[in-house]
């Protein structure tokens, strides 16, 4: 344990470091799930155990039932051409920040799980980083000046 972690353990667990030396010797991952091909998962959102969206670079999206966390199953799947910076989920709109020129933001239904379609996308200056919701609301950070992106639904 190094000498930043042990501070942290002490402040946390009020000078007891047996306590937190204790939890971080019981920290592992519960199960892990292998996804064929080369890219690198860059995001996740998760609407409940059974639909888990995981983004990556190179621009797909995976759709997975993990409700049994040893037992990960893949139930659908989306391809755009860039990489999937972050991702939010509304009803039937799966909603992307991506890399992709010239469709940085885009929406897609997920209405069919095994078989999602585009629905309509944005183009903004650079990459869209990162995308959250709230009040009918869609704020989008971007890889520039222009940080900030807010999409209403008259954009859609």
């Amino acid at each position: 344990m190094n000498h930043l972690t042990k501070e942290i353990g002490m402040y946390l667990y009020k000078n007891q470091p047996e306590c937190f030396s204790a939890i971080a010797k019981e920290r592992r991952a519960e199960a892990s799930y292998d996804i064929a091909g080369i890219s690198d998962a860059l995001s996740v959102f998760i609407v409940s155990p059974d639909r888990v969206f995981i983004g990556r670079a190179g621009g797909e999206v995976v759709i997975a039932d993990a409700t049994d966390p040893q037992n990960v199953i893949r139930l659908g799947d989306y391809s755009t051409g860039g990489d999937i910076n972050d991702m939010y989920v509304r009803d039937y709109l799966l909603f992307l920040a991506t890399s992709e020129p010239n469709e940085e933001f885009q929406a897609i239904d997920i209405s069919t799980i095994a078989d999602p379609v585009f629905h309509s996308s944005l183009n903004f200056p650079q990459s869209a980083t990162g995308i959250d919701y709230k009040d009918n609301l869609i704020y989008v950070t971007l890889r520039s000046n222009d940080a900030l992106r807010i999409i209403t639904s008259n954009n859609l």
